[in-house]
C-alpha cells in the first residue's frame, strides 16, 4: 500500500510509504513527479465472459478505475479523474504470446482494449504515463 499526504507549507503529495521513490508536486498547471510523468501499472487477466481482473504494480495517478467487459474481446478502463491529456499520454501493453491486442485512449478518464475474443488477456502487462 502507497500511502501519501499532501504538505500544505510545500505544495506537495509526499510518499511516507517509500515504495515508489517519486514525489508528486502540484505545479501551476498540473501534477508533477520527480519521475517527469504520472504511471499506473497492471497486469491484466480476463477468462470467459468476466471482467478482467488485475494485479496493480504501480499507481502514482491518484485514481481510481474500473476495468469492464463490453462483449467479446473489448473493454473498457474508466478512471475516476480526467487525467489522460491528449498529446502527454502514453500507453504501453505486452502480451505473453503473439495474440493482437489494441489499446488506446478514447477520452480524458478512458481507456480502450480490444483483443478480439475473450481469453486472451493472461499477465498482460499495461502502463499508462501521463507527461507533464
Amino acid at each position: 500500500m502507497i500511502i501519501k499526504y499532501f504538505d500544505e507549507f510545500e505544495g506537495q503529495w509526499i510518499d511516507v510509504t517509500g515504495n515508489t521513490g517519486a514525489m508528486l508536486v502540484k505545479g501551476v498547471n498540473d501534477w508533477n513527479t520527480t519521475q517527469g510523468y504520472l504511471v499506473l501499472s497492471l497486469l491484466l487477466n480476463q477468462s470467459t465472459n468476466q471482467d478482467p481482473t488485475y494485479t496493480e504494480l504501480e499507481n502514482t495517478t491518484g485514481c481510481t478505475y474500473t476495468i469492464t467487459r463490453n462483449s467479446a474481446g473489448d473493454y473498457r478502463m474508466v478512471l475516476s479523474q480526467e487525467i489522460l491529456s491528449q498529446g502527454k499520454t502514453q500507453i504501453f501493453i505486452q502480451q505473453s504470446d503473439s495474440s493482437l491486442i489494441q489499446v488506446r485512449r478514447t477520452d480524458i478518464n478512458e481507456i480502450n482494449i480490444r483483443t478480439f475474443d475473450d481469453n486472451v488477456l493472461l499477465f498482460t502487462s499495461l502502463e499508462i504515463r501521463i507527461y507533464n
